[in-house]
């Protein structure tokens, strides 16, 4: 869509905007360009969440993290932040559990350790890494009604 929709070809045409996005993460210029909301919030024309997926592969990502608890790395944490300026602070709370547990910090905020083969699929590499680690720091970057994460799914 770019940075701004296309041009309507009838005042009679109704747009819907269909976005999973946290309010703060949209990039939308003018949410009043359209008629209907289909998204996560309670107040949208169309409520949509990751958990009602029509043949949800829910949770079917984590059969990797089903390790065993006692095979896993003795450092207990790690975390994989890429966005150090989040509108929910959660940076704040990352370098706080950094000085206080033992963590590996993966992604671009506080990095302390490397990803072992960047030149792998990201998701497929994440999921491998994290299921090494005893805890895995999984916090959103905004703080929005209503929004669930799809790392929860």
């Amino acid at each position: 869509m770019g940075s701004h929709p296309p041009s309507r070809t009838s005042k009679d045409q109704l747009w819907m905007l269909f976005t999973m996005e946290g309010q703060y993460n949209r990039r939308i210029p003018d949410l009043n360009n359209f008629n209907l909301l289909r998204s996560y919030e309670r107040n949208s024309d169309v409520i949509r969440t990751y958990a009602a997926n029509e043949g949800c592969q829910c949770n079917r990502s984590l059969a990797p993290l089903r390790r065993p608890f006692e095979l896993r790395k003795p450092v207990p944490l790690a975390a994989i932040v890429s966005n150090c300026a989040s509108f929910a602070r959660r940076e704040g709370i990352l370098l706080s559990l950094i000085s206080d547990v033992e963590t590996h910090s993966l992604g671009k905020c506080f990095n302390n350790h490397r990803l072992p083969a960047p030149h792998l699929d990201w998701r497929k590499q994440v999921t491998s890494v994290l299921s090494w680690y005893k805890f895995a720091f999984a916090v959103e970057n905004a703080l929005c009604v209503d929004y669930i994460t799809e790392k929860f799914f």
